[in-house]
């Protein structure tokens, strides 16, 4: 859906920009070329990042302080609202895609049904009409104005108009929504008529003649084909406008120059979004529909305690990937192998089930300590931990603690964590740090704020 919103915001400043500087111009040609051209880039632009990873001595950057934090685990019968806000916006999503989908069949069923009607009128008696398709031209010999007609369709065939009709027939199923698709189709087919009318005419005597002969038809019956139409009835007007209009001048043209400013700025803003998409979805928080699992464990004090995760993919409010803001006590991330750690791989570690199974692994092995039940402990724990080349976990560290046996079962749970896919970064097997956030939540003590920490002695 990201990529189709990028090539609908660019199809618009691309035509735009025609409507504004291009459209009532007699360029032709280079009307034609900029239309196919913006075509084409709008759906290529999207891929285009201006902001690239760097990598020295083939190597990334590594870092000594700050590490990826992971979506938090909420450990208690804390309802997350956030939980509710991902179901329902997985169910608008999907409705969206439902409904997306279904009129791209609609629009691929319409476009069947008109080829079918452009092969029907190709096989059929000419009768006082005139089109062409490709390089088939259909013109009834006993039409008045034939020859002059004839040079208009022989243009129309010459020139592969039908390519271009075609291109933004494909256009418009992919963008079947967007009111601009079906604008731009047109103006592309009224640019291929301003094309061949201009090849049909050499002086003022002929544009009032041909003018005449356009006139004198323009109770013709149009179909819905894919046709090049010679007595196209809608645009009549503006192609007997245009055929009487002075030659524009060049010096038009340099407002174009406005159009790389503003296409820089969007490719700005794209790679931007691009950025902050691509660090979400590489760590893995978004839950592909999976946004909180729970599960019924107790403590050992016998207390029924419930986990639950949080951390919603779709709430801007609160980011999925932030700078740790703490360090290791001893400011050390290398083992005994001394390795660089990584904060950012080109392929980043996963966990068998991905990360809702890394935090149902949680959810079923992380028991709620005895001493902090007593003495109903809750707010936010922060775990810092190394996933080494063999998909192991070491260096776990407790950078903010709550005490009474919490930190320790933490670093227990981690520690016996199943192995992950390692990281790849060049080709080959490196080190990663991330921190994984730990809500406590009592059952007793109610809902507390993630940044809130309560200790009671």
């Amino acid at each position: 859906m990201n990529y189709l919103l990028w090539i609908n915001i660019y199809l618009i400043i691309f035509y735009g920009f025609y409507w504004i500087f291009l459209r009532n111009t007699t360029f032709f040609q280079l009307k034609r070329f900029y239309l196919l051209l913006a075509a084409v880039s709008s759906f290529v632009l999207p891929f285009v990042s201006l902001s690239q990873t760097i990598s020295l001595d083939n190597t990334a950057t590594t870092s000594t302080g700050n590490s990826i934090v992971l979506a938090a685990v909420t450990i208690g019968q804390q309802m997350n609202q956030a939980v509710e806000v991902t179901r329902n916006s997985t169910s608008v999503w999907d409705l969206l895609a439902l409904l997306y989908f279904t009129g791209v069949i609609g629009s691929l069923f319409w476009l069947t049904v008109r080829s079918w009607m452009t092969r029907k009128s190709l096989n059929a008696q000419a009768d006082q009409r005139a089109f062409s398709f490709f390089k088939r031209i259909v013109i009834d010999p006993k039409i008045e104005g034939y020859d002059r007609i004839l040079i208009h369709e022989r243009t129309h065939a010459n020139e592969l108009h039908s390519i271009d009709v075609l291109l933004f027939e494909i256009i418009k199923i992919v963008n079947w929504f967007n009111p601009i698709s079906y604008v731009m189709a047109n103006s592309v087919k009224l640019n291929h008529e301003y094309i061949a009318d201009q090849k049909s005419v050499s002086s003022s005597e002929e544009r009032i003649e041909y003018a005449h002969l356009l006139l004198s038809k323009a109770l013709a019956t149009n179909t819905p084909t894919l046709t090049n139409n010679f007595f196209n009835r809608p645009i009549l007007k503006p192609r007997i406008a245009m055929l009487f209009k002075d030659k524009s001048k060049k010096t038009t043209l340099m407002s174009f120059i406005l159009l790389v400013p503003a296409l820089a700025t969007v490719i700005a803003c794209q790679s931007s979004s691009a950025n902050q998409s691509d660090q979400i979805n590489t760590i893995g928080v978004a839950f592909q529909g999976v946004a909180s699992a729970e599960k019924d464990t107790s403590d050992s004090s016998g207390r029924k305690i419930n986990i639950e995760f949080s951390g919603n993919p779709n709430d801007s409010s609160r980011p999925q990937t932030e700078t740790a803001i703490a360090k290791h006590e001893d400011d050390s991330l290398s083992s005994d192998d001394d390795e660089p750690v990584f904060t950012v791989t080109e392929i980043m570690p996963t966990f068998e089930g991905g990360m809702p199974g890394f935090y149902r692994y949680i959810a079923d092995n992380y028991v709620y300590p005895e001493a902090a039940v007593k003495n109903g402990i809750k707010g936010k724990m922060l775990i810092k931990f190394i996933i080494e080349k063999d998909g192991s976990l070491s260096d776990i560290t407790v950078v903010q603690d709550l005490k009474y046996g919490t930190g320790e079962e933490a670093i227990r749970v981690l520690k016996n964590s199943p192995k992950w896919n390692p990281a790849i970064q060049n080709g080959r097997k490196v080190r990663i740090q991330f921190t994984l956030p730990i809500q406590l939540n009592l059952p007793s003590a109610g809902p507390v704020d993630d940044d809130t920490t309560t200790v009671k002695s």
